[in-house]
């Protein structure tokens, strides 16, 4: 129940249409009504692959990656380092490493379309 509403809220329901979509596919009883029901799920299918790759789910996880960055890299120089007033332990190297993962994993992509063309 949860895990449906999850992928409603970030998907914006195209798991569920996409799965309607192959429900109708598999229940079709006449060459009609399956070559409709093939389109849909071509359809479904094709808005699923935009969604994922660089669609509405990825802009969400990139605008919030970037302002966790922002607030923590602006806390580390203006509060710690400018100012003076605060002490932040060093980061682990293990965090270092995930965080320059991510970073490759949400921006690599656009950034070598952007380069290449596509």
């Amino acid at each position: 129940m949860i895990l449906k509403l999850i992928s409603t809220l970030l998907t914006g329901g195209l798991v569920e249409r996409l799965g309607e979509a192959y429900r109708a596919s598999k229940d079709a009883t006449t060459d009609q009504a399956r070559i409709a029901a093939d389109a849909a799920v071509a359809l479904e299918e094709q808005r699923v692959r935009r969604v994922l790759a660089g669609g509405r789910l990825i802009t969400w996880l990139q605008g919030a990656w970037i302002f966790l960055f922002l607030v923590y890299d602006a806390k580390l120089i203006v509060w710690d380092k400018v100012l003076g007033w605060g002490v932040t332990d060093p980061l682990s190297a293990e965090l270092v490493e995930r965080q320059l993962l991510i970073m490759v994993f949400l921006f690599g992509p656009p950034a070598v379309r952007r380069v290449f063309g596509r």
